[in-house]
């Protein structure tokens, strides 16, 4: 992590780098679920931005869990559908 307790996953999906998402996922040593210092995790945060992609290769990831809550005390599905954005 950084010094925003950020994971590399997060930064590439914040930078919309989908190939680099793809092949840090490929590593069996990532948790896709760390929730950074502003208290969101690599699929709260794609889902917010819409970046449909990348929300379903990290629901293809075992262990994804997509009801943790977010700083708003918002799970994935709510957060998603509040930002108008197609929850797959």
């Amino acid at each position: 992590m950084d010094e925003d307790v950020q994971t590399p996953l997060l930064d590439a999906i914040k930078d919309m780098h989908e190939g680099v998402v793809q092949r840090i996922m490929e590593r069996l040593d990532i948790d896709a679920n760390t929730i950074d210092e502003d208290g969101q995790m690599p699929l709260s945060w794609a889902g917010d931005h819409g970046y449909k992609g990348v929300v379903n290769k990290l629901l293809e990831l075992v262990d994804v869990d997509r009801n943790t809550a977010d700083k708003d005390s918002q799970t994935q599905p709510f957060s998603t559908a509040y930002n108008s954005h197609e929850w797959f």
